[in-house]
Protein backbone atom coordinates (compact mmCIF):
# COMPACT_ATOMS: atom_id res chain seq x y z
CA UNK A 1 0.00 0.00 0.00
CA UNK A 2 1.08 3.60 -0.94
CA UNK A 3 -0.38 7.20 0.07
CA UNK A 4 1.00 10.26 -1.74
CA UNK A 5 0.55 13.71 -0.14
CA UNK A 6 2.13 17.20 -1.53
CA UNK A 7 3.94 19.55 1.12
CA UNK A 8 4.04 22.47 1.04
CA UNK A 9 7.56 23.07 0.12
CA UNK A 10 8.36 23.88 -3.97
CA UNK A 11 6.17 21.43 -5.33
CA UNK A 12 7.75 18.46 -3.47
CA UNK A 13 5.80 15.77 -2.38
CA UNK A 14 6.21 12.20 -0.58
CA UNK A 15 5.40 9.06 -1.36
CA UNK A 16 5.09 6.59 1.67
CA UNK A 17 5.45 3.22 1.60
CA UNK A 18 5.27 0.20 4.67
CA UNK A 19 7.58 -2.34 2.57
CA UNK A 20 10.39 -1.99 0.12
CA UNK A 21 8.65 -4.25 -2.06
CA UNK A 22 6.06 -1.78 -2.79
CA UNK A 23 8.69 0.78 -3.81
CA UNK A 24 9.28 1.82 -7.46
CA UNK A 25 12.21 2.17 -9.25
CA UNK A 26 13.01 5.59 -8.75
CA UNK A 27 13.85 4.58 -5.46
CA UNK A 28 17.56 3.96 -6.91
CA UNK A 29 17.52 7.09 -8.95
CA UNK A 30 16.67 9.40 -5.48
CA UNK A 31 19.12 7.14 -3.03
CA UNK A 32 22.57 7.75 -2.94
CA UNK A 33 25.50 5.90 -5.00
CA UNK A 34 27.68 5.47 -1.89
CA UNK A 35 25.69 4.37 0.51
CA UNK A 36 24.82 0.95 1.18
CA UNK A 37 22.44 1.76 4.02
CA UNK A 38 19.89 3.77 2.24
CA UNK A 39 19.93 1.14 -1.05
CA UNK A 40 17.14 -1.31 -2.01
CA UNK A 41 19.26 -4.12 -1.27
CA UNK A 42 20.54 -3.41 2.76
CA UNK A 43 16.45 -2.22 3.43
CA UNK A 44 15.67 -5.45 1.53
CA UNK A 45 17.44 -8.00 4.23
CA UNK A 46 16.85 -5.98 6.95
CA UNK A 47 13.22 -5.45 6.26
CA UNK A 48 12.78 -9.71 5.41
CA UNK A 49 14.74 -9.89 9.23
CA UNK A 50 13.26 -6.67 11.27
CA UNK A 51 14.52 -6.23 14.40
CA UNK A 52 11.66 -7.55 17.04
CA UNK A 53 8.05 -5.61 17.33
CA UNK A 54 9.79 -3.22 14.11
CA UNK A 55 7.68 -2.15 11.19
CA UNK A 56 9.05 0.15 8.37
CA UNK A 57 8.34 3.32 7.01
CA UNK A 58 10.03 4.40 3.71
CA UNK A 59 9.40 7.72 2.21
CA UNK A 60 10.36 8.91 -1.71
CA UNK A 61 10.16 12.55 -2.21
CA UNK A 62 10.02 14.35 -5.60
CA UNK A 63 10.10 17.92 -6.91
CA UNK A 64 7.57 18.06 -9.53
CA UNK A 65 7.81 14.67 -11.36
CA UNK A 66 11.65 14.07 -10.85
CA UNK A 67 12.84 12.11 -7.82
CA UNK A 68 15.32 13.85 -5.40
CA UNK A 69 15.42 12.05 -2.01
CA UNK A 70 14.48 9.73 -0.07
CA UNK A 71 13.98 8.97 3.69
CA UNK A 72 13.47 5.59 6.13
CA UNK A 73 11.61 5.24 9.49
CA UNK A 74 10.83 2.71 11.92
CA UNK A 75 7.88 2.43 14.30
CA UNK A 76 8.04 0.26 17.49
CA UNK A 77 7.77 -0.11 21.05
CA UNK A 78 9.94 1.56 23.36
CA UNK A 79 10.06 0.43 26.66
CA UNK A 80 12.91 2.94 28.50
CA UNK A 81 12.96 -0.12 31.17
CA UNK A 82 14.15 -2.55 28.53
CA UNK A 83 16.39 0.40 26.61
CA UNK A 84 18.13 1.96 29.72
CA UNK A 85 21.05 0.04 31.36
CA UNK A 86 23.97 1.10 33.40
CA UNK A 87 27.54 2.19 31.57
CA UNK A 88 30.18 0.21 31.76
CA UNK A 89 33.18 0.44 29.81
CA UNK A 90 34.27 -2.87 28.43
CA UNK A 91 37.28 -3.72 30.26
CA UNK A 92 36.66 -1.38 33.17
CA UNK A 93 33.92 -2.66 35.63
CA UNK A 94 33.91 -1.02 38.96
CA UNK A 95 31.98 -2.11 42.51
CA UNK A 96 28.23 -0.03 42.50
CA UNK A 97 28.18 2.80 45.21
CA UNK A 98 25.52 2.63 47.87
CA UNK A 99 24.45 6.41 45.57
CA UNK A 100 24.36 4.91 42.44
CA UNK A 101 22.32 1.51 43.50
CA UNK A 102 19.60 4.10 44.90
CA UNK A 103 20.33 5.90 41.86
CA UNK A 104 19.04 3.55 39.60
CA UNK A 105 16.56 2.01 41.61
CA UNK A 106 14.82 5.58 40.91
CA UNK A 107 15.58 5.42 37.73
CA UNK A 108 14.44 1.64 37.05
CA UNK A 109 11.01 3.40 38.82
CA UNK A 110 10.47 5.67 35.96
CA UNK A 111 11.61 3.85 33.27
CA UNK A 112 8.83 1.51 34.12
CA UNK A 113 6.40 4.05 33.14
CA UNK A 114 7.79 4.68 29.56
CA UNK A 115 6.56 2.38 27.35
CA UNK A 116 5.34 3.63 24.26
CA UNK A 117 4.94 3.30 20.43
CA UNK A 118 7.30 5.49 18.31
CA UNK A 119 8.26 7.00 15.30
CA UNK A 120 11.71 7.37 14.47
CA UNK A 121 13.34 8.51 11.69
CA UNK A 122 16.15 6.43 10.90
CA UNK A 123 17.66 2.81 11.15
CA UNK A 124 17.88 2.46 15.45
CA UNK A 125 20.48 -0.25 14.10
CA UNK A 126 23.02 2.33 12.85
CA UNK A 127 24.69 5.75 13.68
CA UNK A 128 24.55 8.94 12.23
CA UNK A 129 22.37 11.06 10.23
CA UNK A 130 23.62 9.90 6.67
CA UNK A 131 21.62 6.78 7.25
CA UNK A 132 18.36 8.58 7.99
CA UNK A 133 17.35 10.72 5.01
CA UNK A 134 19.25 11.92 1.59
CA UNK A 135 18.26 14.44 -0.77
CA UNK A 136 20.37 15.10 -3.96
CA UNK A 137 22.72 17.51 -3.94
CA UNK A 138 21.53 21.08 -4.82
CA UNK A 139 17.45 20.21 -4.23
CA UNK A 140 16.69 21.40 -0.64
CA UNK A 141 18.28 23.10 1.89
CA UNK A 142 19.00 22.13 5.78
CA UNK A 143 16.50 24.52 6.61
CA UNK A 144 14.06 23.18 3.58
CA UNK A 145 14.87 19.52 4.83
CA UNK A 146 13.67 20.06 8.29
CA UNK A 147 10.48 21.26 7.28
CA UNK A 148 9.63 18.72 4.76
CA UNK A 149 10.87 16.15 7.49
CA UNK A 150 8.25 17.67 9.79
CA UNK A 151 5.27 17.81 7.44
CA UNK A 152 6.18 14.13 6.41
CA UNK A 153 6.25 12.50 10.27
CA UNK A 154 2.46 14.19 10.46
CA UNK A 155 1.26 12.50 7.61
CA UNK A 156 2.69 9.40 8.40
CA UNK A 157 1.23 9.64 12.32
CA UNK A 158 -1.94 10.07 10.78
CA UNK A 159 -1.66 7.65 8.25
CA UNK A 160 -1.19 5.15 10.81
CA UNK A 161 -3.75 6.78 12.91
CA UNK A 162 -5.82 4.91 10.49
CA UNK A 163 -4.48 1.98 10.70
CA UNK A 164 -5.23 1.51 14.78
CA UNK A 165 -1.57 2.42 15.57
CA UNK A 166 -1.49 5.00 17.68
CA UNK A 167 2.39 6.88 17.71
CA UNK A 168 2.68 8.98 21.01
CA UNK A 169 6.42 9.47 20.23
CA UNK A 170 8.69 11.10 17.08
CA UNK A 171 11.87 10.44 17.34
CA UNK A 172 14.33 12.29 14.58
CA UNK A 173 18.36 10.55 15.46
CA UNK A 174 21.34 11.67 15.34
CA UNK A 175 21.86 14.81 13.52
CA UNK A 176 25.93 16.36 13.57
CA UNK A 177 26.40 19.84 15.04
CA UNK A 178 26.67 21.53 11.75
CA UNK A 179 23.01 21.03 11.26
CA UNK A 180 22.40 21.85 15.31
CA UNK A 181 21.18 25.83 14.68
CA UNK A 182 18.65 25.29 11.83
CA UNK A 183 17.28 22.21 14.05
CA UNK A 184 17.32 24.30 17.13
CA UNK A 185 15.31 26.98 15.56
CA UNK A 186 13.06 25.13 13.16
CA UNK A 187 12.29 21.71 15.34
CA UNK A 188 12.79 23.11 18.95
CA UNK A 189 11.63 26.74 18.45
CA UNK A 190 8.78 26.37 16.36
CA UNK A 191 7.40 22.56 16.55
CA UNK A 192 7.74 21.47 19.84
CA UNK A 193 10.53 19.68 19.61
CA UNK A 194 13.14 18.52 22.56
CA UNK A 195 16.62 18.58 22.23
CA UNK A 196 18.72 16.25 23.70
CA UNK A 197 22.80 15.18 22.57
CA UNK A 198 23.42 11.67 22.25
CA UNK A 199 26.85 9.83 22.87
CA UNK A 200 29.41 11.23 19.93
CA UNK A 201 29.75 8.56 17.12
CA UNK A 202 33.49 7.85 17.50
CA UNK A 203 35.22 7.71 13.95
CA UNK A 204 38.82 6.81 12.69
CA UNK A 205 40.02 9.17 9.67
CA UNK A 206 42.65 7.30 7.91
CA UNK A 207 45.97 9.37 7.26
CA UNK A 208 46.81 9.98 3.26
CA UNK A 209 50.22 8.90 4.30
CA UNK A 210 49.02 5.10 5.90
CA UNK A 211 48.79 2.72 2.99
CA UNK A 212 48.89 -0.05 6.14
CA UNK A 213 48.69 -1.07 9.59
CA UNK A 214 52.15 -0.56 10.20
CA UNK A 215 52.08 2.80 9.01
CA UNK A 216 48.85 3.24 11.87
CA UNK A 217 50.97 1.87 14.14
CA UNK A 218 54.39 4.19 13.45
CA UNK A 219 51.81 7.47 13.80
CA UNK A 220 51.63 6.24 17.65
CA UNK A 221 53.44 7.52 20.18
CA UNK A 222 55.70 4.97 22.58
CA UNK A 223 52.96 4.87 24.90
CA UNK A 224 50.26 3.82 22.98
CA UNK A 225 52.27 1.46 20.34
CA UNK A 226 53.25 -0.26 24.15
CA UNK A 227 49.75 -0.56 24.88
CA UNK A 228 49.28 -2.25 21.17
CA UNK A 229 52.13 -4.70 21.77
CA UNK A 230 50.50 -5.48 25.02
CA UNK A 231 46.97 -6.85 23.89
CA UNK A 232 48.55 -8.30 21.21
CA UNK A 233 50.68 -10.53 23.98
CA UNK A 234 47.94 -10.56 25.74
CA UNK A 235 45.57 -12.20 22.99
CA UNK A 236 47.92 -14.62 21.78
CA UNK A 237 45.58 -17.10 22.82
CA UNK A 238 42.94 -16.08 20.68
CA UNK A 239 42.45 -17.91 17.47
CA UNK A 240 40.58 -15.97 14.65
CA UNK A 241 38.07 -17.47 12.25
CA UNK A 242 36.95 -15.62 9.03
CA UNK A 243 33.43 -17.02 8.90
CA UNK A 244 31.31 -18.15 6.39
CA UNK A 245 27.44 -18.39 5.76
CA UNK A 246 28.07 -21.75 6.86
CA UNK A 247 29.74 -21.02 9.79
CA UNK A 248 27.12 -18.16 11.01
CA UNK A 249 24.38 -20.96 10.55
CA UNK A 250 26.61 -23.60 12.33
CA UNK A 251 27.57 -21.47 15.32
CA UNK A 252 23.87 -19.39 15.04
CA UNK A 253 23.01 -20.02 18.90
CA UNK A 254 26.38 -18.85 20.41
CA UNK A 255 26.80 -15.61 18.25
CA UNK A 256 23.10 -14.70 19.46
CA UNK A 257 23.99 -15.50 23.03
CA UNK A 258 27.05 -13.35 22.77
CA UNK A 259 25.42 -10.55 20.86
CA UNK A 260 22.60 -10.63 23.33
CA UNK A 261 24.98 -10.40 26.73
CA UNK A 262 26.27 -6.92 25.46
CA UNK A 263 23.24 -5.77 24.18
CA UNK A 264 21.39 -5.99 27.64
CA UNK A 265 24.14 -4.32 29.04
CA UNK A 266 24.32 -1.50 26.83
CA UNK A 267 23.78 1.71 27.67
CA UNK A 268 20.69 2.58 25.60
CA UNK A 269 19.67 -0.11 23.50
CA UNK A 270 16.61 0.86 21.16
CA UNK A 271 16.13 -2.63 19.49
CA UNK A 272 16.61 -6.41 19.78
CA UNK A 273 18.13 -8.02 16.63
CA UNK A 274 16.74 -10.78 14.48
CA UNK A 275 18.55 -14.20 15.02
CA UNK A 276 18.69 -14.64 11.23
CA UNK A 277 19.87 -11.01 10.48
CA UNK A 278 23.88 -12.16 10.46
CA UNK A 279 23.04 -14.95 8.04
CA UNK A 280 21.22 -12.63 5.89
CA UNK A 281 23.95 -10.21 5.93
CA UNK A 282 26.67 -12.46 4.78
CA UNK A 283 24.08 -13.89 2.27
CA UNK A 284 23.17 -10.76 0.12
CA UNK A 285 26.35 -8.52 0.98
CA UNK A 286 29.05 -11.07 0.56
CA UNK A 287 32.59 -10.40 1.06
CA UNK A 288 31.08 -6.63 1.97
CA UNK A 289 29.92 -8.36 5.03
CA UNK A 290 32.97 -9.67 7.60
CA UNK A 291 32.02 -11.80 10.84
CA UNK A 292 35.19 -12.92 12.60
CA UNK A 293 35.10 -15.34 15.84
CA UNK A 294 37.71 -15.25 18.20
CA UNK A 295 38.21 -19.38 19.80
CA UNK A 296 40.22 -20.04 23.41
CA UNK A 297 41.04 -23.44 23.60
CA UNK A 298 38.22 -24.35 20.89
CA UNK A 299 35.46 -22.27 22.59
CA UNK A 300 33.64 -19.49 20.87
CA UNK A 301 34.10 -16.50 23.33
CA UNK A 302 33.63 -13.29 20.93
CA UNK A 303 32.80 -12.57 17.37
CA UNK A 304 32.55 -9.30 15.96
CA UNK A 305 31.13 -7.55 12.53
CA UNK A 306 31.81 -5.55 10.01
CA UNK A 307 30.23 -3.91 6.82
CA UNK A 308 32.06 -2.52 4.21
CA UNK A 309 29.85 0.97 2.78
CA UNK A 310 31.79 2.28 -0.21
CA UNK A 311 34.69 3.89 1.80
CA UNK A 312 33.77 3.42 4.67
CA UNK A 313 33.87 0.65 7.64
CA UNK A 314 31.18 0.32 9.68
CA UNK A 315 32.09 -1.77 13.08
CA UNK A 316 28.67 -3.38 13.04
CA UNK A 317 27.26 -5.80 16.38
CA UNK A 318 29.76 -7.53 18.10
CA UNK A 319 29.74 -9.70 21.37
CA UNK A 320 31.80 -11.18 23.98
CA UNK A 321 32.18 -13.49 27.03
CA UNK A 322 33.13 -11.25 29.99
CA UNK A 323 35.05 -14.24 31.72
CA UNK A 324 37.22 -13.77 28.76
CA UNK A 325 37.91 -10.35 27.87
CA UNK A 326 40.06 -8.69 31.01
CA UNK A 327 42.55 -11.69 30.85
CA UNK A 328 42.59 -11.43 26.60
CA UNK A 329 41.78 -7.63 25.97
CA UNK A 330 39.47 -9.20 23.48
CA UNK A 331 37.36 -5.79 23.40
CA UNK A 332 40.88 -3.96 22.41
CA UNK A 333 41.77 -6.88 19.90
CA UNK A 334 38.41 -6.34 18.50
CA UNK A 335 39.41 -2.52 17.45
CA UNK A 336 42.55 -3.56 16.06
CA UNK A 337 41.05 -6.27 14.19
CA UNK A 338 38.95 -3.96 12.67
CA UNK A 339 41.09 -1.28 11.89
CA UNK A 340 43.37 -3.82 10.03
CA UNK A 341 40.11 -5.10 8.02
CA UNK A 342 39.41 -0.97 7.06
CA UNK A 343 43.25 -0.99 5.63
CA UNK A 344 42.51 -4.40 3.74
CA UNK A 345 39.64 -3.57 2.55
CA UNK A 346 40.93 -0.05 1.02
CA UNK A 347 38.22 2.35 3.11
CA UNK A 348 39.03 5.88 4.21
CA UNK A 349 37.72 5.46 7.59
CA UNK A 350 36.44 3.09 10.00
CA UNK A 351 33.13 4.12 11.92
CA UNK A 352 32.70 3.09 15.71
CA UNK A 353 30.01 4.40 16.42
CA UNK A 354 28.42 4.66 20.32
CA UNK A 355 29.73 3.82 23.71
CA UNK A 356 32.99 2.64 24.98
CA UNK A 357 33.91 5.90 23.72
CA UNK A 358 37.08 6.06 26.15
CA UNK A 359 38.62 2.70 24.58
CA UNK A 360 37.80 4.00 21.58
CA UNK A 361 39.21 7.02 21.35
CA UNK A 362 42.48 4.64 22.29
CA UNK A 363 43.02 3.31 19.09
CA UNK A 364 42.74 7.06 17.37
CA UNK A 365 38.67 7.45 17.21
CA UNK A 366 37.63 11.17 17.32
CA UNK A 367 34.13 11.98 18.77
CA UNK A 368 31.55 13.81 16.67
CA UNK A 369 28.67 15.13 19.08
CA UNK A 370 25.22 14.58 17.61
CA UNK A 371 22.04 15.22 18.40
CA UNK A 372 18.35 13.30 18.91
CA UNK A 373 14.97 15.50 18.63
CA UNK A 374 12.37 14.51 20.50
CA UNK A 375 8.23 14.90 20.40
CA UNK A 376 5.43 13.48 22.69
CA UNK A 377 2.24 13.58 21.09
CA UNK A 378 0.57 14.54 24.46
CA UNK A 379 1.23 18.23 24.82
CA UNK A 380 0.99 17.53 28.74
CA UNK A 381 3.70 14.65 28.30
CA UNK A 382 5.70 16.98 26.14
CA UNK A 383 6.09 19.83 28.16
CA UNK A 384 7.53 17.44 30.86
CA UNK A 385 9.83 15.77 28.39
CA UNK A 386 12.70 17.14 28.61
CA UNK A 387 13.20 16.56 32.17
CA UNK A 388 12.31 12.96 32.22
CA UNK A 389 15.09 11.96 29.03
CA UNK A 390 17.54 13.74 30.79
CA UNK A 391 16.99 12.35 34.21
CA UNK A 392 16.85 8.66 32.32
CA UNK A 393 19.83 9.68 30.05
CA UNK A 394 22.44 8.03 31.38
CA UNK A 395 25.76 10.26 31.52
CA UNK A 396 28.84 9.31 30.59
CA UNK A 397 32.02 10.97 31.62
CA UNK A 398 35.03 9.90 29.85
CA UNK A 399 38.43 11.25 28.84
CA UNK A 400 39.19 11.62 25.18
CA UNK A 401 42.88 9.95 24.65
CA UNK A 402 44.65 11.00 21.90
CA UNK A 403 47.02 8.39 20.26
CA UNK A 404 49.07 9.82 17.55
CA UNK A 405 52.93 11.83 18.20
CA UNK A 406 51.62 15.30 16.91
CA UNK A 407 48.19 15.11 18.96
CA UNK A 408 47.76 17.97 21.41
Amino acid sequence: MVNGYLLPQKDISVLIYHSINDVNGDWDAAAPEHNLFLQKKYLQLLENNPPENVHFVYMLYYKRSKPIGVAIGQVGNFSAEKSINENNEPDEKENPSTLSIVTNFIKSFFAKKVDITALVCGNALLTGESHNICFREGEVSVEEEFHILNDTMKFVQRELDKKGVYIALTYLKEYHQRQRPQAQQFLVEKNKFHEFTAQPNMVLYFRDDWKNFEDYLAAMSSKYRVRVKRAFKKGVAIQRKVFDIQDIEDNLDRIYDLYSRIAEGSVFNLVKLNPKYFVALKAKLGADFTMIGYYIEGELTAFFTTIKNYHELEAHFLGYDEAFNREHQMYLNILYDIIKIGFDQKCRSVVFARTALEIKSSVGAEPHEMYWYLRHRNKVSNRFLSQIVDYLNPKDDWVQRKPFKNQA
